[in-house]
């Protein structure tokens, strides 16, 4: 008798080969806890019959690639670059972020707010506050960086961060179509499962009008967005439309500096008030999630702001 062809799991697929959302995953010993909470906030359980539903599992019980997406153990990262000036010599700052799909689109959202300001700006005679990038536009190209990206590549998803531009660095290229094709409206969905998920979440609303929300956001601005692909990535450019090319910084700081600042005395000023914090205590007071709290706890203790004391859910942070 003919032996059984074995099923292929995710770490097999070949880097070019679609349907990276239906095979079974290597890893089965997952974890969904940031999911759940995204589906309790929206009044729904993620129990196994819904993860057959969406897809998180197949039909022998075995979690699929969309599964190991969202899990807590996701193996895919998406890092976020700070250079000084325009040009990438100079690297400030490095942040990795990891766990569930869900997790890293939220902490990568609370940090690029945290580099985008809001500005006085005159509209003839009118005093309006104005952001460096827009925001639907920052949430677009994040959005888009997770749902078309190829996770066949096990590299990170790349957000670089510039005094005059972010750079949002997707693998895996445009699926077949061109950026002539995007101009027209086209677009064709790597990832369908993950979509799915993201629209039950409210994570985004009607398909295939990111591009040109985003190109919207910066009507009537000098500089507009900028997309360019390759055969195995593909690039937006956000303007930031505060920079000015002669003296960028003559009125506001580098926004990244000032959102560091700020975060970091909010958390001093808490821990000398309580003698003492917790990581949880970083979540409420920032309202950020356990991995983005744990980073930033992890630099404050690293530039020797903070003593830590402890392992796990004991540790426990004294200000210097």
């Amino acid at each position: 008798m003919a032996e059984k062809p074995r099923q292929k799991t995710v770490s097999e697929i070949p880097e070019t080969k679609q349907g990276y959302e239906e095979q079974q995953s290597v890893l089965q010993d997952l974890t969904f806890q940031t999911a759940s909470s995204c589906f309790e906030q929206q009044n729904q359980t993620l129990n196994a019959k819904r993860m057959r539903a969406l897809g998180l599992m197949n039909t022998a019980g075995k979690y699929t690639g969309l599964g190991l997406l969202l899990s807590d153990q996701c193996m895919h990262t998406m890092k976020l670059n700070v250079f000084q000036g325009t040009r990438n010599n100079t690297l400030r700052e490095c942040t990795e972020l990891r766990g569930s799909l869900l997790a890293q689109l939220s902490d990568a959202y609370t940090y690029l707010e945290g580099v985008n300001p809001k500005q006085i700006v005159f509209r003839g005679l009118t005093e309006t506050e104005e952001r460096s990038y827009p925001s639907d536009a920052v949430r677009e190209g994040l959005l888009n960086a997770v749902l078309h990206r190829d996770y066949g590549f096990r590299d990170s998803t790349i957000i670089n961060i510039y005094d005059d531009r972010i750079e949002f660095v997707t693998l895996g290229g445009l699926n077949g179509i061109t950026v002539d094709d995007l101009n027209l409206g086209i677009s064709v969905l790597r990832n369908p499962g993950l979509a799915q998920v993201f629209s039950e979440l409210h994570r985004i609303g009607a398909y295939g009008t990111g591009i040109a929300l985003i190109r919207s956001s910066y009507a009537g601005c000098y500089r507009s967005p900028q997309f360019e692909a390759s055969g195995h990535a593909f690039r937006l450019t956000l303007p930031n439309r505060s920079y000015r090319e002669e003296n960028p910084f003559a009125l506001f700081p580098p926004p990244y500096q000032k959102q560091e600042d700020e975060r970091e005395k909010r958390i001093l000023d808490l821990t000398r008030s309580k003698g003492y914090i917790s990581r949880k205590d970083i979540e409420s007071e920032l309202h950020v999630s356990q991995s983005m709290a744990i980073l930033i706890l992890r630099k404050m203790t690293e530039k020797g702001l903070l003593i830590k004391e402890g392992a796990g859910k004991n540790r426990l942070y004294w200000a210097r």
